[in-house]
C-alpha cells in the first residue's frame, strides 16, 4: 500500500529545440521559470496534460548555513513510499506550491508545498 497522496492536475512542460527545460503548474510559471520571451517562442514548444503526481511537503535550507560561504538554498523532501531524501536548487521566485520532477521510482513528478527553515536573504550580499 502506497503512503503517497495522490492529485490529477494540468502538467505544463516546455522544450527547447526538443530538449525538455522545465514544468510547471501553470502556464504564466512555466514562462517565468524558463525565461521565454515572446519574440522567442518559435523555438519553444509548450504543451499541457493532466496526469497523476504526488502531493509533499518540503522545507528549504540553507546548506550552508553557519559556514563562511554564500547561501545554497535548497529544497528537500521525503518520499513517503521508499523513504528517498531528494532536493532540488531553490530561488525565491519558485512558486508555492511548485512542480518538481522525482529522483525515486514510486511518481514521476511532485507538487512541493514548502516551508523555508529560516527567512532567506537571497538578495544580501556576502561578505566572509
Amino acid at each position: 500500500m502506497t503512503a503517497i497522496q495522490h492529485l490529477r492536475l494540468k502538467v505544463y512542460s516546455a522544450r527547447r529545440r526538443g530538449r525538455l527545460i522545465g514544468i510547471a503548474g501553470d502556464r504564466e510559471s512555466l514562462l517565468r521559470l524558463c525565461n521565454i520571451k515572446r519574440h522567442q517562442s518559435r523555438l519553444w514548444t509548450i504543451e499541457s496534460v493532466e496526469q497523476l503526481v504526488g502531493v509533499i511537503q518540503g522545507k528549504v535550507f540553507d546548506w550552508n548555513e553557519g559556514a563562511a560561504k554564500p547561501p545554497r538554498w535548497k529544497l528537500n523532501w521525503l518520499c513517503p513510499d521508499c523513504k528517498q531524501k531528494q532536493w532540488g536548487d531553490w530561488s525565491s521566485d519558485v512558486p508555492n506550491p511548485c512542480l518538481w520532477y522525482s529522483e525515486c521510482r514510486c511518481i514521476d513528478k511532485w507538487q512541493i508545498s514548502w516551508e523555508v527553515k529560516h527567512p532567506p536573504y537571497i538578495e544580501a550580499s556576502f561578505e566572509p
